[in-house]
């Protein structure tokens, strides 16, 4: 009866949080993953790497194997790019179908992916090639490296932004992006937080176009040395748009302005490479 009244707070607190930033938003959302690994997989068999472990469930040891292995060198590959390692092991969740995920993680009917991240956690859905794998894997270890240095803080687009520029630069694929969607990014006074997008399950696409696009102008102003700066700001509890301004000296708003005053600078007449 404790057990289930304990189960029951932690999901009504993950409801209140999950799609929050923050250092509160992300101790609950580390809970919630924990509680939500030890529901769903305590029947689970386990191996062990260097800095991850991979539960996985019966006649799929062989591609827990490979998995393991791919999220070591992505971990390793992620680290010389933003400079810096996450803390402690990190558990992977090997699922058989797209329905144990949904199960593992409460989503609601409908909702698939073929990987996810939340609170320290990866899930990895099982049955694609290599190259596919380590793909997901390197979106999602994207994404908790992005939660570790920024500590909860980032805004979604930014941190989805990355992880489909990182994916691309080590996984080898080359996304091409209509330009009538997403070039150029808004100016100042047609910027709105891209995160509002992902709310709306009709844009969705556009939301993550946008996010990529915004992320690789990022990177292309600041580096990746400059990105981490930005986010290890947002660590330390300030603003995307705040941090922007710390680690260049210029406020957001005049940023955006200036990559709209170079719209269709050197880009081809219809589609852009990323």
């Amino acid at each position: 009866m404790r057990r289930r009244a304990l189960a029951i707070i932690i999901a009504l607190l993950a409801s209140l949080v999950l799609g929050y930033q923050g250092p509160t938003a992300r101790a609950v959302q580390f809970l919630w993953a924990d509680y939500r690994a030890w529901a769903h997989c305590r029947d689970l068999s386990r191996i062990d790497g260097p800095h991850f472990f991979v539960l996985y469930p019966p006649g799929y040891e062989a591609e827990a194997h490979l998995i393991l292995r791919l999220a070591e060198r992505g971990r390793s590959e992620l680290a010389l790019v933003f400079g810096a390692e996450p803390r402690g092991k990190i558990r992977v969740v090997l699922h058989p179908s797209p329905a144990d995920m949904a199960a593992m993680w409460r989503w609601p009917g409908g909702h698939t992916a073929a990987g996810a991240y939340l609170g320290g956690t990866l899930s990895v859905l099982a049955g694609a090639s290599e190259g596919e794998l380590y793909r997901v894997l390197v979106h999602e270890l994207t994404h908790l490296f992005v939660d570790e240095l920024a500590r909860g803080g980032s805004p979604r687009w930014l941190s989805e932004g990355l992880a489909q520029l990182l994916e691309d630069e080590l996984a080898g694929s080359l996304s091409v992006v209509p330009l009538e969607i997403t070039w150029p990014p808004p100016d100042s006074r047609s910027w709105q937080p891209l995160d509002a997008l992902f709310a709306d399950p009709r844009r969705q696409d556009e939301a993550y176009l946008r996010s990529l696009v915004v992320a690789s102008r990022l990177v292309e102003e600041l580096g990746h040395d400059g990105l981490t700066a930005v986010l290890e700001h947002m660590g330390r509890g300030m603003s995307f748009a705040g941090a922007f301004k710390r680690v260049t000296g210029r406020d957001w708003a005049v940023q955006l302005d200036l990559w709209a005053r170079r719209r269709g600078e050197g880009s081809p007449a219809s589609r852009e490479k990323y």
